[in-house]
């Protein structure tokens, strides 16, 4: 006898379940939901037209010069540089005499 009553008891559940899934699927199919701000922003990227694209870009010394100082103001505190070496600050536009000098 418990085992019939148990056995409706999860057969209306088992209904229910099946009800609220076909309810929400309908429901979402019929009004999805608004879009959020994720999907806004995961659009494709907009090209950037800059000066460095392609194979005879170039780079604005001045600008490189400018984050090199914020990186020893401000990042070199938490973050180093062991992994570059200090003959490529050549390329930021630094003279020889300068790339000594910071790298003592």
């Amino acid at each position: 006898m418990i085992r019939i009553g148990a056995f409706f008891v999860g057969l209306f559940f088992s209904g229910w379940l099946l009800i609220s899934a076909v309810m929400g699927t309908y429901s979402y199919i019929t009004d999805p939901p608004p879009e959020t701000a994720e999907h806004k922003f995961h659009q494709e990227a907009r090209h950037l037209a800059l000066s460095s694209d392609g194979p005879l870009g170039k780079f604005d010394h001045a600008q490189l010069q400018r984050g090199y100082q914020v990186y020893k103001e401000v990042c070199s505190a938490c973050h180093s540089l062991k992994l570059v070496a200090f003959r490529d600050l050549a390329n930021l536009g630094y003279e020889e005499a300068q790339v000594k000098s910071l790298a003592k």
